[in-house]
């Protein structure tokens, strides 16, 4: 009896083995699960919709793929379009020499501890539509259209001035808490062959008006034959 128990126990182990190894089989393989790293920020994008991508040398890992609950994934595509980006380039202007090319014009610029800062706003009269709020003393001063040797260019106009004592004077413009306010003005000499030469006392004088509303002149031309 005894020895009827012990090979049943054997054959019962047997196949308890046997069973468990076929269990192994037929269990399911689990991969291993990939997850992102909880630092990274996935780039949110909906269908058809387009979103800038850097690509470096390193993995990019801001992709994310989301599915909704319970509906299979038929397909998926993932386009890339390279995009063309501008080219920039700059300029330092961090001395006042910067300026000193021939067609450079500063235009109310000007150069503050080493760095490029506006002055005032820039004020332009050309005089091609009428005297643009220019006023003038008497007769002997005013707007002019010919001849065209008095002008800057084949058309337009400029400000004349001849005989006596006269005076051109131009809008007001605020120049408060303005440094180095540049000034750009066109003068030609009368001569025999455009105008009249200017008498030796009859001088030009570019002046501007002080706060204490005195006139300051800041360039003269002598008038000689």
């Amino acid at each position: 009896m005894a020895g009827r128990r012990s090979h049943g126990q054997a054959l019962f182990l047997a196949l308890l083995m046997v069973t468990a190894s076929w269990l192994s089989l037929l269990a399911p393989i689990q991969a291993p699960l990939e997850r992102l790293d909880s630092g990274v920020t996935p780039s949110n994008v909906g269908e058809g919709a387009t979103v800038d991508l850097t690509l470096t040398t390193t993995p990019n890992s801001n992709f994310k793929l989301d599915v909704p609950d319970g509906e299979p994934l038929v397909s998926a595509e993932l386009r890339f379009t390279p995009k063309v980006l501008a080219t920039q380039s700059g300029f330092v202007w961090d001395d006042a020499g910067d300026w000193n090319h021939a067609d450079a014009i500063s235009n109310g610029s000007s150069v503050s501890n080493g760095a490029l800062t506006g002055s005032s706003p820039g004020t332009l009269w050309d005089f091609n539509n009428g005297p643009q709020g220019w006023t003038f003393s008497n007769s002997f001063s005013g707007r002019v259209t010919t001849p065209t040797c008095g002008i800057n260019g084949s058309t337009g106009g400029s400000i004349r001035t001849y005989a006596g004592s006269t005076y051109a004077t131009s809008p007001v413009v605020n120049l408060a808490g303005a440094a180095n306010v540049p000034f750009h003005a066109w003068v030609l000499q009368g001569s025999s062959g455009c105008g009249e030469e200017p008498d030796s006392n009859e001088d030009l004088y570019l002046q501007y008006k002080s706060n204490t509303g005195s006139w300051v002149s800041f360039r003269t031309f002598l008038g000689s034959t």
